[in-house]
């Protein structure tokens, strides 16, 4: 599993911090202190576990330097996981704590992308987000820098949950209307917008951001299982929805990965792909959520295949990446591209 080429949509940038780029950050984290404060364990049901080390996580990355070794490294495991094209959350106000302007934020990591692009050639792009619970200007913010940088290794604007917060319950703290001036700004210039719906997101709140935003895809969209309506909305728009299946048993949400239904959305003609989410908060690769996949749920090369394709063609790199990396997977899998042979009938 580990050799087939992967596309990842989503992955956070804080979510997989290593024991030596922790080290290298703060000196005084020993091994016990890193098992204990920012590696995730297999199971965590309890919120404030999981929460608790997205916080740490967040507190280490917080200075240029720490944003550049964590980047580096970063990409370094995408390579060592076979993959060939991710897309990296990055919400910039979170980085922000210590002085750091969200533009700086946003420039050290470009910068360091294409630094790590020279080293290893995993082609990689940023999704910037603004957090659930972040006020209107902050969001426009956000937003205006996903113009700024558009197609400079930036390639769309999302909405996550708020890392630093273990409440499960979270509606009553956020409006989908504080974010829609964002949305409809980016929506009118053509930028690709993407939402997490995460456990905190109820079926109306999911029913809310996906009237509103329009957005291509979303992100942990479990939530969508408790309405056969939304279902069929969401695969007539032809709206990926971005899946990471070890993170959800981990957190205690499917209690084992047959349950997912992951299986069964792909089956019902969705659009779907296998994210790992956090590398480190959430213990596990793609070549390893493979496995699991092919162990439990009987997966074989042609889903795989099927995954990675639906990911590249709902990213959000441009036609001429994805016409070069599409030839890759196809080769890779031992497949011709179906495109051709269409193109040769006409």
């Amino acid at each position: 599993m580990q050799k087939l080429p992967k596309v990842e949509l989503h992955v956070h940038l804080e979510r997989a911090l290593r024991f030596q780029v922790a080290r290298r950050i703060d000196a005084d984290f020993t091994p016990q202190r890193y098992v204990r404060e920012l590696a995730g364990l297999p199971t965590m049901p309890r919120p404030d576990q999981y929460t608790a080390r997205r916080c740490a996580a967040l507190g280490l990355l917080q200075s240029e330097e720490a944003l550049r070794l964590a980047v580096k490294d970063l990409v370094q495991q995408l390579a060592e996981d076979g993959v060939i094209y991710a897309e990296i959350r990055l919400a910039p106000f979170l980085h922000t704590r210590e002085g750091l302007s969200p533009e700086n934020v946003v420039r050290v990591v470009v910068n360091s992308l294409d630094r790590a692009y020279h080293d290893t050639h995993i082609e990689t792009r940023l999704i910037l987000c603004t957090v659930q619970t972040a006020p209107e200007i902050q969001s426009e913010t956000v937003a205006q820098l996903t113009e700024r940088f558009w197609g400079i290794r930036v390639a769309g604007f999302g909405l996550m949950e708020d890392p630093c917060r273990a409440v499960r319950n979270s509606d009553a703290l956020w409006s989908v209307k504080t974010h829609f001036s964002a949305f409809a700004w980016l929506t009118e210039r053509g930028i690709p917008r993407v939402v997490d719906a995460e456990e905190t997101v109820g079926v109306e709140r999911l029913w809310e951001m996906v009237t509103l935003y329009v957005p291509r895809r979303i992100g942990h969209a479990l939530p969508c299982m408790d309405d056969a309506d939304l279902q069929l909305l969401l695969r007539f728009r032809r709206t990926h929805l971005e899946l990471c299946p070890a993170r959800d048993v981990q957190l205690g949400l499917i209690g084992d990965l047959r349950e997912h239904p992951l299986e069964g959305l792909y089956r019902a003609g969705h659009l779907v792909s296998v994210s790992t989410d956090g590398r480190v908060t959430t213990p596990t690769t793609l070549s390893e959520t493979y496995a699991a996949l092919q162990e439990r749920c009987d997966w074989r090369r042609e889903e795989f295949l099927a995954c990675n394709i639906m990911a590249l063609e709902s990213s959000f790199a441009p036609p001429e990446l994805k016409a070069q990396l599409r030839k890759r997977l196809y080769q890779a899998y031992g497949v011709h591209d179906p495109r051709k042979k269409r193109r040769r009938r006409r």
